[in-house]
């Protein structure tokens, strides 16, 4: 077959593309339009299928440490490593360990503190372990106050 022949062929398809797949692997019977008509009704055919799969897809609540598509775990910051790359040598041989309780999520069921005042302070616990004290306005009635060093939130009671 000649490459002019090929082009024609192929004319109208992106390379790579499944149509152009399909059509390079069926057997030359005489017309271009038969072996287009049977790309064309597979083509059709998958995007129907994947629309019959929609329905059957089911949510659900991750629980523990996400997972990458090559089973290592992910860690707070998104850190996961492709599998050629030469830092995952640290852990040939070994079990990469990922702390569960990331602190974002132990802040987030840290239950809101309401407060009398319209301004609070907060230190993150005093001592050695806390941060600089920062003082949050809490004027709305609505607005929740967060810290932004520790993440606790703040909200003020309303006597009305």
């Amino acid at each position: 077959m000649s490459a002019n022949a090929s082009s024609s062929r192929t004319r109208g398809f992106q390379r790579g593309s499944p149509a152009l797949s399909c059509l390079l692997l069926l057997p030359v019977w005489g017309s271009e339009s038969m072996a287009l008509s049977a790309s064309a009704r597979l083509v059709s055919f998958s995007g129907s299928f994947r629309a019959l799969l929609m329905p059957l897809r089911v949510s659900a609540v991750r629980y523990g440490v996400p997972v990458s598509n090559t089973g290592e775990k992910i860690t707070h910051t998104g850190q996961v490593f492709d599998e050629n790359d030469v830092r995952r040598a640290r852990f040939i041989g070994r079990q990469k360990e990922v702390n569960e309780n990331f602190a974002i999520n132990l802040v987030d069921e840290e239950p809101i503190s309401y407060v009398e005042t319209n301004v609070v302070s907060c230190d993150g616990g005093g001592g050695a372990l806390g941060h600089p004290k920062v003082y949050i306005n809490l004027d709305k009635e609505t607005k929740v106050g967060t810290c932004g060093y520790c993440g606790l939130r703040f909200q003020q009671k309303h006597h009305h």
